[in-house]
């Protein structure tokens, strides 16, 4: 089966259970944590279709990756939920669940998720700046993300919903050597 539709299915289930216990803006903040986890971190993805690893060893794993550093606790939702994936052996999944379960989250709350890449750090002015701009095309409540990546030189990349906007100097001046080899 595909691994598009099982992610998804998973996810309506969380979203629909989450939904149901009023925990849903909770769940958010913990499938986001468990993305940018299995995103970072190799071991724990690698983990997770290990099958010398047991499931309530999984299980944990999965859990204190989820909670918060703050709060230490996690939502009864997502400790059901993880527990009925790992029992379902669908563990490999759970990066494309997260990733489902996100956009989910954000298409129902009409929430625009986007990306700012800078050369350096911003100031808080400058971002707010951009969230507003994009608050404006999108007439939806904004999400941005604040990457920073000293290779485009100087200037900006806005990314959000389908949409790129590149003003970096390194797009620049890689169309500027371009025309001139012309």
């Amino acid at each position: 089966m595909d691994i598009g539709i099982i992610s998804a299915r998973y996810a309506k289930a969380l979203f629909a259970f989450a939904s149901k216990n009023e925990e849903e803006d909770r769940v958010y903040k913990e499938m986001c944590r468990l993305r940018q986890a299995l995103i970072d971190i190799n071991p724990l993805r690698a983990a997770l279709s290990n099958p010398t690893v047991t499931a309530s060893q999984i299980r944990n794993i999965l859990e204190k990756t989820c909670q918060s550093e703050k709060k230490g606790n996690l939502s009864t939702s997502t400790r059901q939920f993880i527990a009925v994936v790992v029992k379902h052996r669908r563990t490999d999944m759970m990066s494309f669940i997260a990733n489902s379960y996100i956009s989910l989250y954000c298409k129902h709350k009409h929430i625009v998720k986007g990306k700012v890449i800078l050369p350096i750090a911003a100031n808080k002015d400058l971002l707010k700046r951009l969230q507003t701009f994009v608050q404006e095309q999108t007439r939806q409540a904004v999400d941005l993300e604040l990457e920073v990546d000293k290779h485009i030189g100087g200037g900006f990349i806005l990314q959000y919903d389908t949409y790129r906007y590149d003003a970096s100097l390194r797009t620049r001046l890689d169309k500027l050597q371009r025309s001139l080899k012309v």
